[in-house]
């Protein structure tokens, strides 16, 4: 199933990227183990990297080390990564319900009123 919308959850052990859509989700795991950095974020990102629109949370700095590697690696991919959050850990559930609320209000269409104003 093809999904428009990814979180990746990280903190310093662990990765959860989730790709879903209004209805649906698929999660895929992935522990460090004993990765060095660069190997481990970058099978984050390959796994991240069907989707075009991208949130990565966590509890600490790994989020804005992986999203830096993102840069540095992809700038490409880095242009699909709306936000960087900190974001304690969770429950699957608590995540993915987050990232709908966030992409339902960066998805949601800003109509301008008659006087040129946000509606």
């Amino acid at each position: 199933m093809a999904f428009n919308h990814a979180i990746i959850w990280i903190d310093a052990h662990l990765a959860r990227v989730v790709h879903f859509d209004g209805r649906h989700a698929e999660s895929l795991v992935i522990a460090r183990g004993t990765c060095p950095p660069d190997a481990w974020f970058d099978t984050i990102a390959t796994a991240a990297a069907a989707a075009e629109e991208i949130l990565v949370a966590g509890p600490d700095d790994t989020s804005v080390a992986f999203a830096a590697w993102v840069q540095r690696v992809s700038p490409a991919q880095r242009a699909r990564i709306f936000d960087v959050q900190r974001v304690a850990p969770t429950v699957a559930d608590h995540l993915l319900a987050h990232a709908r609320r966030y992409f339902e209000q960066v998805d949601r269409p800003h109509h301008l009123d008659s006087a040129g104003t946000l509606a």
